[in-house]
């Protein structure tokens, strides 16, 4: 069996003794502190406020941007889907052409928007330049395959990087279609 806890509260005061001595360097370290403290805070905020008023990098933020964004991605969208690509030969190059221009009216219709509004959100132009990329390979590989039926499709790479999945990146809203990503997607090469 344990022994009995002491009695609550103590019996001694535990406050009858004096605090320990302390040197008078302490005080300014009790008054730099908390000054530390506010700069550090106040720096802090107004670093927030001014990054909440500028433009991030590597997404979209303007609201006109955004909203033009939804409204041709999802009309792209809509036309590259609605494109029967397992089709003949002779039909799936016009098929593809089909495609990369619903691509290419997005490219324009964000192109299109007042200057001042794309310069302030910072990724749109590369963000359209990386789509352009991929309508180009596109192009060409639409124009081998009307002279070799067994023409394979290569997503071009910028900086090493695939522009698909740049895209799909900065905006993930307006992810790259696998069928853009892939002509050949669900195509059968005796069609």
């Amino acid at each position: 069996m344990s022994a009995p806890l002491p009695p609550y509260p103590p019996r001694e005061d535990a406050w009858r003794f004096p605090p320990p001595p302390v040197g008078r360097h302490w005080l300014w370290v009790a008054i730099a502190a908390p000054v530390i403290a506010l700069v550090i805070v106040a720096t802090a905020a107004v670093l927030l406020v001014m990054k909440g008023t500028s433009d991030f990098p590597a997404t979209f933020d303007d609201p006109e941007v955004i909203s033009q964004l939804d409204e041709s991605c999802q009309a792209m969208r809509d036309e590259v889907e609605s494109v029967a690509v397992n089709v003949p030969p002779a039909e799936r190059i016009e098929a593809i052409a089909e495609q990369d221009e619903a691509v290419q009216r997005m490219i324009d219709d964000l192109r299109n928007l007042d200057d001042d509004v794309r310069a302030h959100d910072q990724p749109l132009d590369d963000w359209l330049m990386d789509w352009q990329l991929l309508v180009e390979a596109r192009t060409k590989y639409r124009l081998a395959l009307a002279s070799d039926s067994s023409a394979d499709f290569q997503l071009p790479l910028d900086d090493g990087t695939n522009v698909a999945d740049r895209i799909d990146e900065v905006a993930p809203e307006c992810t790259v279609p696998a069928t853009l990503r892939n002509p050949d997607r669900g195509i059968s090469r005796s069609a």
